[in-house]
């Protein structure tokens, strides 16, 4: 905020923070952002192996099922993504096929611009990957709650997809 930006209290009362916010800090609700970070930390190193296990897990059944994908992702990349390309085809269909089945991909980096008039080069490209192997770019994100099944499911159905398209396997 730029200083000498005048600012004026929502909520009037005893004058805390300089008259800015007056009331009593919740302290139920700190104690409990308190213990939800140490549950969370708690188990930080134990979700990051199974991440890093689903990781190499997918990698290697996309390989498998699907011989003309090429991966984007870095063997030491982060252990909750895999990007891949499945040349040819329109990413964006891609995810809409597999959004029509409850299987929830994403097309492009999370960093990348929401403008309709953005082509610059995309995160991909930065990194040396052609315009048309990042526009067919697929990104599956992991959390904790991500099984085998769940990646046996959506390669089942990315070969299904794959081979309604003119045999792009």
């Amino acid at each position: 905020m730029k200083n000498g930006t005048k600012m004026f209290s929502s909520i009037l009362g005893g004058g805390q923070e300089n008259g800015l916010r007056s009331g009593t800090e919740n302290t139920p609700f700190i104690s409990g952002i308190g213990e939800a970070v140490r549950i969370k930390f708690s188990t930080v190193q134990k979700d990051f192996l199974h991440m890093k296990e689903l990781r190499e897990y997918c990698t290697e059944m996309i390989v498998e099922q699907i011989p003309k994908a090429v991966l984007n992702s870095n063997k030491q990349g982060s252990p909750h993504i895999v990007n891949f390309s499945l040349p040819g085809l329109d990413n964006r269909k891609v995810v809409e096929f597999l959004d029509s089945r409850d299987i929830f991909i994403s097309s492009a980096a999370a960093c990348k611009s929401k403008s309709p008039y953005s082509r610059g080069p995309s995160v991909l490209e930065s990194l040396g990957v052609s315009r048309s192997l990042a526009d067919s770019a697929l990104r599956i994100s992991f959390s904790h709650l991500t099984t085998k099944s769940d990646i046996d499911t959506l390669l089942k159905t990315l070969v299904v997809y794959c081979s309604l398209q003119n045999g792009v396997l």
